[in-house]
């Protein structure tokens, strides 16, 4: 197994973790609802950034494991091709 799969895996365990997907589910509705009734424009743009950087968090352990699958399935090609 290479460290790209390696690390797809882990990603994947992590993203389907009951744990984490409670505590990004329960931050991200906080952020929203902090940012819907923030009364200053400075607050709001504190939130959307904060709000932003969660969503990057999920996006880079997500293409981790499209990156996994995508090695997979372009070893699998060439293993197949080889016999």
């Amino acid at each position: 197994m290479s460290e790209i799969e390696r690390r797809g895996q882990h990603a994947a365990s992590l993203l389907q973790d009951p744990l984490m997907v409670e505590a990004l589910t329960a931050i991200e509705q906080t952020l929203q609802e902090s940012w819907i009734g923030a009364t200053t424009t400075e607050v709001r743009e504190e939130l959307w950034y904060t709000l932003k950087g969660m969503q990057r968090f999920k996006q880079y352990l997500s293409l981790a494991v499209e990156q996994a699958e995508y090695e997979t399935a372009l070893m699998e090609r060439t293993d197949g091709k080889a016999e």
